[in-house]
């Protein structure tokens, strides 16, 4: 359970910076969920403080959705990963953040 409470806090801590790169889309769709999904794990498998099978069990299975479809990823927030669900709330607080630097600005 310490490996998964690690790699938890590990994708939290990556987030932000991920999810900034991506966020010209301005529109999370479930093929750049899954984009920003290996991304993410790729990020974490290179820094090798992570067992590697442990990635592959919060990872989006296959018969989570199309990872080409271009749909609102949003929606699907029950159905979603860890990982995937991790992605949309940072996703969200961007846009959150976004927003509030635009009223002041």
């Amino acid at each position: 359970m310490d490996a998964m409470i690690a790699l938890d806090t590990a994708i939290r801590d990556a987030l932000p910076d991920t999810v900034a790169r991506y966020r010209s889309a301005s529109v999370l769709t479930r093929a750049l969920l899954h984009e920003i999904e290996a991304d993410l794990l790729k990020q974490l498998a290179i820094t090798g403080h992570h067992s590697k099978w442990v990635p592959e069990l919060i990872r989006t299975t296959p018969l989570f959705d199309d990872p080409n479809d271009e749909g609102p990823a949003i929606e699907e927030y029950g159905k979603a990963s860890m990982v995937c669900q991790a992605i949309e709330q940072a996703w969200r607080r961007a846009e959150d953040e976004d927003m509030r630097c635009r009223r002041i600005a």
